[in-house]
């Protein structure tokens, strides 16, 4: 884990979002759009992510939120662990490794590692806008 993982945010995209009635927002943890075009919620494995909470919240809390896109900024380390110049994806506990290619599996690819970290570890990663690939 990185003694203090790198927060760069100062140019990134940062928006204020509503955390939806009945939801829980975590600190580096991926949140999606909820119902209505104010609020966010807390985003599961291989969903369609739009950002990262950089605060945690409950249900009618304004949170901050780090758009996917150009920045750097420290996400929780998910089952499978965070490994440095890896790609990340989204795992129901946090960022995760993931390897592309040679399958017809639909993956989505939210950013590259810049740290390694284990499970529960906070670990910077560069938001380079999702994208989907294949794997096995």
């Amino acid at each position: 884990m990185a003694v203090r993982p790198l927060d760069h945010t100062s140019c990134a995209l940062v928006l204020k979002y509503t955390d939806q009635a009945a939801g829980t927002v975590t600190k580096g943890k991926a949140v999606k759009l909820g119902t209505a075009e104010t609020d966010v919620l807390a985003a599961g494995a291989n969903e369609k992510a739009v950002g990262v909470a950089l605060e945690s919240g409950v249900a009618g809390d304004v949170v901050n939120v780090a758009m996917l896109g150009y920045t750097v900024a420290p996400v929780l380390v998910g089952t499978g662990g965070a490994t440095h110049g890896e790609h990340a994806t989204l795992a129901a506990d946090g960022f995760t490794n993931i390897t592309l290619g040679g399958g017809t599996v639909v993956k989505y690819v939210e950013g590259i590692f810049l740290e390694t970290g284990v499970v529960g570890d906070y670990a910077a990663m560069l938001f380079c806008g999702r994208f989907a690939g294949g794997t096995a």
